[in-house]
């Protein structure tokens, strides 16, 4: 038995196998359970060699001999299961809950997999349409995705900010549960300057499909609603300071660190916001808000002797590094975007191995938050 040469290459029917022979795993494969479900047959009557000649298409080895397996180097495990398709998914169930991925064919043969299955005698059952009483969940999901955008750190992830990334899919199947699944790469080339972009996915599949993404200029709350209430929506809105962007020494032995971000008025009018933050920092840590007067003045922010800076342009904003701190409240212009600056200063040898450090920058719209960037510290 051989593979189906037209099985290997990139083409219309091909899956570009000897592609992935180049790739580390690309040749190995461990598959369990291989059976034909094709009801109504017994398999013992079933007199088509299906299951041989998937082994072959799979698993032949490489020997100059006839064919190449599309991963020769791949082990197939077997059982006594005869085709029943309850045995099928208790493997598939026993491989998931050990963390294994799972891929499952749709379709094979022709068969209506919609429709009732029976294998060995068995009574025909729907257990894999999931509109029937007796659907039987395997936990795989097939056809997954994610559509990933870009922006830059700010206070608000508002959509018109939004730069495609491209369509991250997963040639495993993702299963249900807190399971971590990593997807194929994703390649991207980040545009020059840009420091620290915030990434937003939303994913979907044949089975869950993808929400559809917010109209343009939404209000600020519906926005925040958009993300908390689909579970297939996630925003990385967190930057990282440490290894990755060294610390500025200061004398006295301390450490200055300094995150750019943007606070942003809501979309669609003008809305009034409260603008907070919540500090966990070291002991002796100090933190300072560097923002616009035209930020300052709109949410009446009080301000020191002394705080102005830039010529008069902007104003240093004491924070609390342990603590909650109600910066301001007042109204923002519709779709405005305030460059801000955060300056921490930390004493030299207070970020501790596996601490957890940040500053998290929200905003409220009638104490509902709409808007939330994180900010962690590391030892440098």
């Amino acid at each position: 038995m051989v593979a189906w040469p037209e099985h290997l290459p990139e083409n219309c029917i091909g899956i570009d196998a000897r592609y992935a022979w180049t790739k580390n795993g690309g040749d190995d494969l461990v598959a369990a359970n291989i059976a034909p479900v094709e009801p109504p047959l017994e398999v013992a009557d079933f007199d088509k060699p299906h299951g041989t000649g998937v082994l072959g298409e799979m698993f032949t080895v490489d020997n100059t001999i006839g064919g190449v397996g599309i991963v020769p180097k791949g082990r197939a495990c077997f059982s006594d299961q005869k085709g029943r398709v309850d045995g099928v998914l208790d493997a598939i169930f026993a491989a998931i809950n050990a963390m294994e991925f799972v891929v499952e064919a749709g379709g094979n043969g022709g068969t209506d997999l919609d429709g009732p299955l029976s294998t060995n005698g068995a009574v025909a059952r729907s257990i894999l349409n999931r509109t029937h009483p007796d659907f039987r969940d395997s936990g795989a999901i097939v056809d997954a995705f994610a559509d990933v955008y870009w922006t830059r750190l700010s206070t608000i992830l508002a959509p018109e900010t939004w730069q495609r990334v491209g369509r991250a899919t997963f040639s495993a199947a993702v299963p249900t549960g807190n399971v971590l699944t990593v997807s194929d790469v994703l390649h991207w080339q980040a545009p020059a300057g840009l420091a620290d972009p915030v990434f937003i996915a939303v994913a979907g599949s044949r089975e869950d499909p993808a929400p559809l993404t917010p109209p343009q200029s939404p209000s600020a709350v519906d926005l925040a609603r958009f993300f908390r209430q689909n579970n297939n929506v996630a925003g990385r809105n967190i930057q990282v300071a440490g290894p990755a962007a060294p610390a500025q020494a200061k004398e006295g032995g301390t450490d200055v660190f300094k995150s750019s971000f943007a606070v942003q008025g809501a979309a669609d009018s003008n809305i009034r916001f409260a603008l907070k933050t919540h500090g966990q920092l070291p002991p002796g840590a100090k933190v300072l808000l560097r923002a616009p007067l035209h930020l300052t003045r709109p949410l009446g922010i009080p301000l020191r002797p002394g705080a102005v800076v830039e010529g008069g342009n902007a104003a240093d904003i004491p924070l609390n590094p342990l603590a909650l701190t109600d910066v301001g409240e007042g109204v923002l212009p519709k779709d405005s975007s305030i460059e801000c600056e955060l300056v921490v200063e930390v004493p030299r040898g207070e970020l501790l191995d596996g601490g957890i450090y940040s500053l998290v920058v929200c905003q409220e719209v009638g104490g509902e938050e709409v808007g939330m960037m994180t900010i962690r510290f590391e030892k440098p």
